[in-house]
């Protein structure tokens, strides 16, 4: 009896073993046909070419290694299987499962033997390692890319981390979102600089770094009113219009809103940044002033000296101004690399950061390519 669950352990293996060898079986001869099939269609469209026979491959699947595929070859070798994964071994990207991992603060060791275990590929904790070494080789090329010449919009907003330099400091990440002629979002960079607070000689320092990695026109900048960010932007890119987050005045306006008066004030205020025209907006903010200066005067005169620059999407198409009135996209994006980063609480390092944050806007990047702005393209792109 003793042995009894061992015996059921080795039974429950072995039929595991058989489901995988028949699935990596019919998977080997799946692959191989619609490899034959993508060969044919290319010698049919590139008449001048000849099949070449096959090479033999490995291929590493989640039901393990599929020894021995066939792969077509054409005599040019120009021909390439667009079902294999090129100078990969792996049908899917193991640094991403090592990027992953090592992101929720997984070691070497639980690494490696998850890749075993589910897997059955091996690799040593050196080649782990190793991977996340190139990870930085590879963060640190993705940050000095080339960027567009041109960008509609340009956001910027900071998040705060709990980051470990001996002593644990909530320390500023300032993180930069791009809206290019055709309406595509892609975030431009995001920077560690070390130091504890938002300011606006870092934003130079960003701008400054936009510019030297081809950025030359920006039509607007989105913020919220950081002391001095106007002016920063202006130093760089003079002549770039700015637009104020109208959601961070009406925030930081209703906090100083007695609870029995925030939903009309928060109303009268909504009518100045809803209202259709510039002109309709300046009617709103005067009536808005006539009946709150009195009971509210510093958030009447935040309001009015901040009101050119939360006007300024008025300069802009109304189909677009929904898109451009505050920093509310890249606010979003930021909740949920804040909410990713909550699991690991205090991340030990500014290399363990910049990882973590490089793989999470690499998931943002790839959604924001599936979708475009409305009207931008309309109203932007010169072609």
């Amino acid at each position: 009896m003793k042995g009894e669950p061992h015996m059921k352990t080795n039974c429950h293996q072995e039929v595991k073993d058989k489901y995988y060898q028949e699935v990596k079986s019919f998977l080997k001869r799946f692959l191989e046909k619609l490899m034959y099939e993508e060969r044919m269609i290319y010698l049919q469209d590139n008449g001048c070419d000849k099949g070449n026979g096959y090479y033999e491959r490995d291929l590493l699947t989640a039901y393990g290694t599929i020894e021995g595929l066939e792969v077509p070859r054409v005599r040019s070798g120009i021909f390439k299987p667009q079902l294999l994964p090129y100078r990969r071994r792996a049908w899917f990207d193991i640094e991403d499962i090592v990027y992953a991992m090592h992101m929720t603060g997984s070691s070497v060791r639980d690494i490696k033997r998850f890749i075993e275990k589910v897997y059955s590929a091996y690799y040593s904790a050196d080649a782990i390692s190793r991977l996340t070494d190139i990870a930085e080789g590879v963060i640190e090329q993705w940050k000095r890319r080339q960027l567009e010449e041109r960008y509609i919009v340009v956001m910027m907003d900071c998040i705060f981390v709990a980051l470990r330099r001996g002593d644990v400091k909530h320390e500023a990440v300032y993180i930069v979102l791009g809206e290019n002629p055709e309406g595509f979002r892609e975030i431009l960079g995001y920077y560690i600089f070390g130091s504890e607070g938002e300011s606006s000689h870092a934003w130079k320092k960003v701008l400054e770094d936009l510019r030297e990695r081809g950025v030359k026109e920006v039509e607007l900048f989105v913020t919220d009113n950081l002391p001095g960010i106007i002016e920063s932007t202006r130093a760089v890119y003079p002549s770039s219009r700015h637009q104020l987050c109208v959601v961070h005045q009406v925030r930081n306006s209703l906090v100083y809103v007695r609870k029995k008066d925030k939903a009309i004030v928060a109303d009268d205020m909504k009518k100045i940044y809803r209202a259709r025209t510039r002109e309709e907006a300046i009617e709103a903010f005067l009536r808005y002033k006539q009946i709150w200066h009195t009971k509210y005067p510093k958030i009447v005169t935040s309001w009015e000296r901040n009101l050119p620059y939360l006007l300024t999407m008025y300069d802009f198409p109304e189909e677009v101004r929904r898109h451009i009135y505050s920093t509310n996209q890249l606010e979003r994006m930021n909740k949920e690399i804040k909410r990713r980063i909550k699991v690991i609480e205090v991340i030990t390092g500014e290399k363990t950061l910049n990882k973590i944050l490089y793989y999470l806007i690499m998931e943002e990047n790839e959604k924001f390519k599936r979708r475009r702005l409305p009207y931008f393209a309309k109203y932007f792109s010169e072609g």
